[in-house]
């Protein structure tokens, strides 16, 4: 009879007990997002004057990209279209990649003086692009061309297609890596141990703004993680306090997983985000 009357507290003991390992096991993950930011925000401390062998981001003009249409880097998205055949695509992200093309680029000293910096090809690195440049460039062209794609995106393996944007094309760009001055005083900017980082807008606003989103969440979820079991152990326990305290858990149980995924996904360097989308046929 004793057994039987500790059940509900043994049973409400191990539910708490699994309530607060997968509470912390996706804080934990956020912190590992956290750690890799850290990590990252080193490779893009800012680099005040040129010195060899020296690691960091530089900001640059483009003088001239070896990418066949002058670009410094390009990324890549290979993506799978669907359909069930009702006016709209749907994609999925296969693959991510990034290519280093190189070129030569100009570093304005605060005097004004000018001094160029080299780039080599095919070198391990990353291509950032901003999200709104890969949405444009993810838009199918027309009518036709939507057609044309509908037809084999019904199909079994679906449509598949690569949607290209570029870095250094314009003005600036930003580049992380490591300088190098050759016996002749010329100056050339090559990988890291964690490649080449080659970005059409200063990437330390998406680390600074990822940073602060994971410890808001970090924060949140201990903090309402603390408040329901608060609620859980109201006096009377399993009274209607505690009772709605046990259910609000069981909710936030249920939603802190989805959550995590969602932010982990934000987390992603912009060279492997998921693009993803839609698009619905459009009259022309």
């Amino acid at each position: 009879m004793g057994l039987l009357e500790a059940s509900p507290e043994i049973m409400g003991s191990l539910a708490l007990g699994f309530f607060w390992i997968h509470t912390l096991l996706i804080v934990a993950a956020a912190g590992q997002e956290l750690r890799r930011l850290r990590l990252l925000r080193a490779r893009l401390r800012p680099l005040p004057e040129l010195e060899d062998r020296r690691a960091g981001l530089l900001r640059l003009e483009v003088v001239r990209g070896a990418g066949p249409q002058g670009q410094i880097a390009d990324n890549r998205v290979t993506q799978v279209g669907r359909s069930k055949g009702d006016g709209t695509l749907w994609f999925s992200d296969a693959a991510h990649a990034s290519q280093v093309y190189g070129g030569e680029l100009l570093w304005r000293e605060s005097g004004g003086a000018e001094v160029a910096i080299s780039v080599d090809g095919d070198q391990s690195g990353a291509a950032w692009v901003s999200a709104q440049t890969r949405e444009r460039a993810a838009q199918l062209g027309g009518p036709e061309q939507f057609a044309v794609a509908e037809v084999q995106a019904k199909r079994g393996g679906g449509w598949k297609r690569e949607v290209l944007t570029s870095v250094g094309g314009g003005d600036c760009v930003w580049i992380a890596g490591t300088l190098h001055r050759d016996a002749e005083g010329g100056w050339s900017i090559c990988a890291g141990p964690d490649g080449l980082l080659v970005a059409d807008c200063d990437p330390r606003v998406w680390a600074v703004g990822r940073r602060r989103l994971g410890a808001a969440f970090i924060i949140v979820s201990l903090a309402l993680a603390g408040v329901c079991t608060a609620l859980m152990f109201w006096p009377p326990v399993f009274g209607v306090v505690s009772t709605l305290g046990a259910l609000a858990g069981l909710g936030y149980f249920l939603g802190l997983q989805p959550v995590g995924v969602s932010l982990a996904e934000a987390m992603r360097t912009p060279d492997r985000a998921y693009l993803r989308g839609s698009q619905k046929r459009r009259a022309g």
